[in-house]
């Protein structure tokens, strides 16, 4: 058996990194079959691979997710796994055009520490009139919450490279 990360997931196909390689694979019946959320295969997941006998892969076995990011299905019942095994997630906010929204950069927060993962928060837009000044404001405040937070314009590259350290080492989830 083959040891893996899946880096890609497109309908049944599930795109596995295995060292060097790059493994098309697709779900075992039992795991198709299995009502678990926790046996759904989604990115990052660390795999176990077997070829078949037409030389094709299969996804035998899922290790335990060291980091989730979930997110609540229609209704809010049931928690649904969108990513595995990410060391952060970066939380995405435009400060003007449109407005920026606590609550959504909030919630995802709570998402992120939810499944163990580190999360910061990046201000966009900063150039734009109005935006620093709400800018200033949000920082301070999910500063002072403990997040680290990068204030950047994708137009004039301000903070960018703040953006790139953040981001160096490990893998993240943008969300926002």
């Amino acid at each position: 058996m083959t040891t893996g990360q899946v880096i890609e997931a497109t309908g049944g196909t599930y795109t596995v990194r295995a060292g060097d390689d790059t493994l098309e694979a697709t779900l075992r019946g039992r795991l198709k079959r299995s009502g678990d959320v926790r046996d759904k295969v989604v990115i990052g997941d660390r795999v176990g691979v077997v070829e078949t006998w037409g030389g094709g892969h299969v996804i035998e076995s899922v290790q335990p997710r060291r980091t989730y990011l979930a997110r609540r299905t229609m209704g809010g019942r049931v928690a649904k796994v969108v990513a595995a095994n990410l060391d952060r997630l970066v939380v995405v906010a435009s400060v003007a055009d449109p407005p920026p929204a606590a609550g959504v950069i909030d919630r995802m927060l709570v998402m992120g520490e939810a499944g163990d993962m580190e999360a910061c928060v990046v201000l966009n837009k900063v150039d734009l009139a109005g935006g620093r000044g709400a800018a200033g404001e949000l920082a301070a405040m999910y500063r002072f919450a403990g997040y680290p937070v990068v204030e950047t314009s994708a137009v004039t590259g301000e903070g960018v490279e703040d953006f790139r350290e953040v981001i160096r080492g490990g893998s993240s989830a943008l969300a926002g």
